[in-house]
């Protein structure tokens, strides 16, 4: 069981299950307090079951975005934040990034993401993009048109370099293709747009997916819904959602999943059967602000749908520099498993 005052649910994506304190069960970081007042990051660790109170920030307030990833290879969750300083909501933003130490506390990383406190809000998403075994940082500041990406310098600090991306606050990042390089979905006012990764930090011109859906705020999630071995899309926003199904090839498609559609709508994926396939749940209501909850049970794993197992991977290289091993192979390539 999990208590407390008031929680509250960053901007954009929140922040999944992390082993904060390496005993091999799922924690939780989440922002604590009220929606207008002082804010905090509370980890809470997980005790068989019952989530007892750890590490918490100091109190801020506007914490607009949080993200629980390994910033510096050590193996330790860190804790990438932004909020307003001082005691005005109207206060220009500070980001920040702590580095968990051994003992479960945190410390300052003191790597300025920007160059100074500002009014304009940046989103961002952490992946590595050069594959070189750091996370990487795509950054959308609100008061350009481009995102950004920051390179990460083996967590001691960061390189910014110009992408092709627009700049968005909903975006799907993942190996849509099975290559090894990440690739970004966006929706944009013709379709899905999907710019394929290189390994050189730059992207491609998008594809465009034809789709039928439009609606303000989607966020989008991935996930492997027909079981075919490719990351799919489902898409959510403020009045509806849709399945996007991914072919393996570099192509997308709409799904025949018929979602209810209705106004505060989200998404929740994962396996509630624990049968080996995802399902959903949809949350929303009608315009009284009355709750319609609806579980979306996924059928694949009753009709024996399974992926076929890899094949070993083939030109497996290892490096040893500098006290670190580097292992490099070739990216999976048939019609099933990425």
């Amino acid at each position: 069981m999990l208590t407390y005052d008031a929680f509250r649910l960053p901007y954009t994506d929140m922040p999944g299950p992390r082993d904060m304190d390496n005993d091999g069960d799922p924690d939780l970081v989440l922002v604590t307090g009220e929606e207008y007042s002082w804010q905090k990051i509370t980890v809470f660790n997980n005790n068989n079951g019952t989530f007892t109170t750890g590490f918490e920030t100091p109190q801020y307030l506007g914490i607009s975005q949080l993200a629980v990833e390994d910033m510096n290879s050590d193996g330790r969750p860190d804790l990438l934040f932004s909020h307003t300083v001082g005691n005005s909501s109207g206060n220009p933003s500070r980001f920040q990034l702590l580095y968990q130490k051994a003992d479960g506390s945190f410390e300052d990383s003191h790597i300025q993401l920007v160059k100074e406190e500002t009014s304009a809000v940046a989103f961002f998403k952490c992946v590595d993009l050069n594959r070189d075994g750091f996370l990487d940082i795509l950054w959308t500041p609100s008061d350009k048109n481009v995102t950004e990406i920051l390179v990460n310098d083996e967590g001691m600090g960061f390189t910014r370099k110009a992408s092709i991306l627009p700049a968005t606050y909903y975006m799907g990042v993942e190996d849509y293709t099975g290559d090894g390089n990440v690739d970004v979905a966006i929706l944009g006012n013709e379709g899905l747009n999907v710019y394929f990764g290189k390994a050189d930090l730059t992207f491609n011109e998008p594809k465009v997916i034809p789709i039928s859906y439009g609606s303000f705020g989607t966020t989008l999630i991935n996930a492997d819904l027909d079981l075919n071995g490719w990351p799919d899309l489902v898409l959510s926003g403020e009045y509806g959602s849709m399945v996007v199904l991914n072919n393996g090839n570099g192509s997308f498609k709409e799904s025949n999943i018929l979602i209810k559609q209705n106004w505060g709508t989200s998404i929740v994926i994962t396996d509630f059967e624990n049968d080996g396939d995802i399902d959903m749940v949809k949350l929303g209501n009608d315009r009284q602000h009355q709750g319609f909850n609806y579980l979306y049970k996924n059928q694949l794993a009753d009709v024996n749908v399974v992926n076929l197992p890899p094949s070993a991977p083939t030109n497996f290289l290892e490096a040893y520099d500098s006290g670190k091993v580097k292992l490099k192979w070739s990216a999976r390539k048939d019609d099933r498993t990425q």
